[in-house]
């Protein structure tokens, strides 16, 4: 459109003109026109950087969406990822206590346990079991959601979480990572198409100049009529209503939205990296502490049943074990699933994807899902 208004406008009219000496003096004619504007203000000019400018906003903008959907994608690939987590957790907890179950019968033989011993763990199962069937529901909507997000036709399956190397962002190089962030290119032009666009309204004090000439087809006047005319004008604007300037102070204003957009913008994300670069840092801290912490449930376990089968403790000590057992498990899993969700999200805030980082991304998910190509 910008480039179609410096081709020439061309168009076959007709007219009747009609003198003094009444309607039957009048003449008719045909002649196809043509005008070729060679300066209008700096319509012509601005239009074409304008259409440009847009292009690429509009290809950032994709890119924006783009960014977006990948966390909406890793938000609901981490929540499938901790419910079968969960799921498998509770399976294992329960195959425990039906292992102490049969021990638990055996001692009730000989008289070591009480019968409402058994009762009580059999509840323990029935309520892990209710959980079971509450997570395995939840992770078969979990899953259609998934594969709905990532466009498949089938719930996806896969093994475990997506494990990214540290990323190169390091907290003193912010400024440079700031600029890379498609919101702030995107805010960036914008400043520009503003300014274009002042341009083009401070334009409208220019003059205009264009190329016209015409052909004669047809007329019936007697007076002789050159064939061919052709000519050069120019229109210089005087006075028009105070329009001109009208559209320069709104372009004025528009431009400094868009400076203060662009202000706005980029504390935005310095927040948004900052955050995400710090979230990151404190999960990894909080992983190895809840990794520590299931060590020591899973040997307080080993020892405590150890112990109960030398009649040591009571069977309420097993309960109270296995039940830290299985928050242990839930914490470090839940902590390990939240660093990987927050490595993507930061990875997201460093516009590291796409990009080099986006090789990394995908083979770690396929890895990750096996049949997810």
């Amino acid at each position: 459109e910008s480039i179609g208004a410096y081709l020439p406008n061309i168009s076959l009219n007709a007219e009747k003109s009609n003198s003094g000496s009444g309607l039957q003096s009048g003449t008719t004619s045909a002649y196809i026109y043509g005008r070729q504007p060679i300066m209008t203000g700096l319509n012509e000019l601005t239009g074409i950087y304008q259409s440009e400018k847009a292009a690429s906003v509009s290809s950032n903008i994709l890119k924006l969406t783009a960014s977006q959907q990948l966390l909406t994608v890793a938000q609901n690939f981490y929540t499938v990822c901790q419910l079968q987590s969960t799921l498998k957790n509770n399976r294992e907890i329960v195959d425990l206590y039906k292992k102490i179950r049969a021990e638990l019968l055996r001692r009730v033989a000989v008289g070591k346990n009480r019968r409402n011993d058994v009762l009580r763990i059999d509840g323990q199962i029935s309520r892990l079991e209710a959980q079971i069937a509450s997570i395995s529901s939840r992770l078969v909507a979990a899953r259609s959601e998934l594969a709905l997000s990532i466009g498949i036709s089938a719930p996806v399956s896969f093994t475990g979480g997506i494990k990214l190397p540290p990323p190169a962002y390091k907290p003193g190089e912010l400024s440079s990572f700031v600029s890379r962030r498609i919101e702030v290119i995107i805010a960036k032009e914008n400043i520009e198409i503003a300014a274009i666009n002042l341009k083009t309204a401070m334009g409208g004090h220019l003059p205009s100049v264009f190329l016209e000439g015409s052909y004669r087809l047809y007329s019936n006047g007697d007076d002789p009529i050159d064939k061919y005319t052709v000519s050069v004008a120019a229109s210089l604007p005087i006075f028009q209503g105070g329009i001109p300037s009208e559209k320069v102070s709104q372009a004025e204003s528009v431009k400094r939205q868009a400076d203060l957009m662009l202000t706005r913008t980029i504390r935005a994300v310095e927040e948004n990296i900052i955050s995400s670069y710090d979230t990151w840092k404190s999960f990894i801290k909080q992983s190895e502490a809840y990794r520590k912490a299931l060590d020591s449930a899973e040997h307080n376990y080993k020892i405590t049943l150890s112990d109960y089968r030398l009649s040591l403790v009571t069977i309420l000590d097993v309960f109270s074990v296995l039940t830290e057992l299985q928050q242990a498990r839930d914490d470090y899993t839940t902590a390990m699933l939240a660093l990987e969700l927050s490595r993507i999200k930061l990875g997201v805030a460093i516009s590291e994807f796409p990009g080099s980082g986006n090789k990394l991304l995908k083979n770690a998910t396929v890895a990750a899902t096996g049949n997810l190509k």
